[in-house]
């Protein structure tokens, strides 16, 4: 499973941010993805006064779930975690200001599962419909199809912005014709930009769920 998002959002998050209001007290970027296949979360957090000036410390530190995430200062001033994990509802990172006050900042995660196409083998070149359990894609939500050929010989990814009023997207002939014939693996990325005000503090944060990859055929 290849993970290629990481660069990306955190530059869009970024850009976000920059079109956010000003922060009264700091500027918090933060990333989270959560891979189902490898039963792992990982979380990172940098704290700047202003959006262009350099992260720095927090004062007590971040927390992510409660747990105290680590202070590297690698290429930046960024706090990271990891460690192993089944799918949670809900996400948190947590610090103190000077005054030794915690705030939080809270973050939904939305499920995807039980992925599939009408039919384990797709025939080449012919419409087909995707359907998954879990809410539809929300604003500030995309899903992205990560196709990868059996014998490593190609990956394809296919964005979606809109899911409509289901939790199933219909794919085109013409689409579809952009994957060859063979044995693939399939699995999903959702992924979600969220900006939020927390006690003064401008948050941006890029979530990320990868789910279980599927094998699909197309003949």
């Amino acid at each position: 499973m290849k993970h290629i998002f990481f660069s990306v959002l955190i530059t869009l998050a970024f850009s976000y941010c920059a079109n956010s209001p000003k922060s009264q007290t700091g500027n918090i970027q933060c990333y989270v993805r959560l891979d189902e296949q490898e039963g792992l979360i990982k979380a990172e957090a940098s704290f700047r006064r202003g959006l262009a000036d350099a992260s720095i410390e927090i004062p007590g530190g971040m927390r992510f779930l409660n747990k105290p995430m680590t202070l590297t200062k690698i290429s930046d001033i960024q706090y990271r975690t990891e460690f192993k994990t089944v799918f949670l509802p809900e996400c948190s990172f947590s610090w103190n200001d000077p005054e030794k006050k915690e705030h939080t900042l809270s973050l939904p995660l939305n499920a995807i599962s039980d992925f599939a196409f009408d039919a384990d083998t797709l025939k080449f070149g012919a419409p087909a419909a995707l359907h998954w359990k879990g809410p539809v894609l929300e604003k500030g939500e995309s899903l992205v199809l990560i196709w990868e050929k059996s014998d490593g010989s190609a990956t394809v990814p296919m964005e979606i912005i809109s899911s409509g009023p289901e939790p199933k997207i219909e794919f085109p002939g013409a689409k579809m014709a952009e994957l060859s014939k063979g044995k693939w693996q399939l699995y999903l990325v959702r992924k979600k930009l969220i900006r939020k005000e927390v006690d003064g503090y401008q948050t941006s944060t890029v979530l990320e769920l990868y789910t279980k990859p599927k094998s699909i055929s197309i003949r």
